[in-house]
């Protein structure tokens, strides 16, 4: 089994890069965007990629001996939205789908959203963050 620390470096150094966690914090946040401040912005960044990166880190463990297969490509170039889905096919297992979508922004092409058999990353912590602002307040999210 991996060193914790060591996988926290991993995702960091070598995961994180390839998602655009403004963006999806801006998915996630969603009109409470404009009731926020800028640190509380941050925060709330900070807090999704934070609990994205340690799921991910988690489900990626499991991952041993699979095998992907890229089912189709869709979206369209010119407006900046391209999904790519895959089948992850683990041994003795059904295969999970799983849809990246991505977003051109100013750094390039970075996903955005991660969908697992249909449960989007973005409605997940759009739930998660309503329920830290109800329990503890907008302060939470700095």
């Amino acid at each position: 089994m991996a060193n914790p620390a060591q996988v926290r470096v991993f995702m960091e150094k070598e995961v994180a890069q390839f998602f655009d966690f403004n963006a999806m914090a801006h998915l996630v946040l969603g009109p409470l965007n404009y009731r926020i401040s800028s640190q509380q912005r941050q925060g709330a960044t900070a807090m999704i990629k934070k609990a994205f990166l340690t799921a991910f880190a988690a489900n990626l463990s499991d991952y041993r001996g699979g095998k992907v297969k890229y089912l189709n490509i869709s979206g369209n170039l010119n407006q900046g939205k391209v999904y790519v889905r895959l089948a992850i096919q683990l041994p003795n297992q059904y295969p999970s789908l799983v849809k990246l979508r991505f977003a051109r922004g100013p750094n390039g092409w970075k996903i955005i959203d991660v969908s697992a058999n249909g449960m989007s990353a973005v409605a997940h912590y759009r739930n998660y963050v309503r329920s830290v602002v109800q329990r503890s307040g907008l302060e939470a999210l700095q």
